[in-house]
């Protein structure tokens, strides 16, 4: 692995592309966690978006914003990709809906909590020009704050679908999960950055019902 004579790894997990490492940064003193991608496993489009998406999450990460997790380093050699990333050891929004949120006193109080953090996150890709076209309760990571245990952190994830949107530019280009797209992209009509903000509706409504609105 690259710059392997600095960092300590072990597996956190595996997907169709490559796995994922939990290491440890000798030189910086912190954890990280390591994208590990085949090369091999990726078509030229495949690979293209790929590289769209890092360089989407270098601009982000410049900006230090706290709500998206941060790319720190790209290696790459003749066989792998790999990204340094933030280490975010949280669960998926979707897996917090069904096992942490039941068990909250006041639902509504929790989500509008979460919400907001959302909220923020995606105003600031909005705010960059970055479009994310794939907002689902899965794209999010949530986590207890380890400073105030009874408060969530929240941060935005998975950038591959993303795009850079100007002002007064459209895309009509299909993508997404389908129970979140909006009309616009299901019509495959020209859309914009307020493509987003129908599936945080979505997402929205999810959280306060348990239940997708349109399925």
């Amino acid at each position: 692995m690259p710059a392997g004579e600095s960092v300590d790894a072990c597996v956190l997990g595996e997907g169709s592309y490559g796995k994922v490492y939990k290491a440890f940064d000798k030189l910086s003193n912190k954890e990280v966690a390591i994208k590990q991608i085949n090369k091999s496993k990726l078509g030229p489009e495949e690979m293209q978006l790929m590289y769209q998406e890092i360089e989407l999450c270098h601009v982000l990460s410049a900006d230090e914003n706290s709500l998206v997790v941060a790319l720190y380093d790209v290696f790459e050699d003749s066989s792998t990709l790999n990204l340094v990333m933030e280490l975010f050891e949280g669960e998926s929004l979707y897996k917090w809906m069904k096992s942490e949120l039941p068990n909250l006193q006041n639902r509504e109080a929790e989500v509008q909590k979460v919400y907001r953090q959302i909220t923020a996150a995606i105003t600031h890709l909005h705010s960059r020009g970055i479009v994310h076209r794939d907002i689902k309760l899965d794209n999010f990571l949530i986590s207890r704050d380890r400073n105030h245990q009874s408060q969530w952190v929240t941060k935005v994830i998975d950038f591959g679908l993303s795009t850079v949107l100007l002002q007064n530019q459209t895309s009509t280009i299909s993508v997404g999960s389908i129970a979140y797209l909006s009309p616009e992209i299901l019509k495959r009509l020209p859309y914009n950055r307020k493509t987003d903000v129908w599936s945080m509706g979505v997402v929205l409504y999810t959280l306060l019902t348990g239940n997708l609105p349109f399925v």
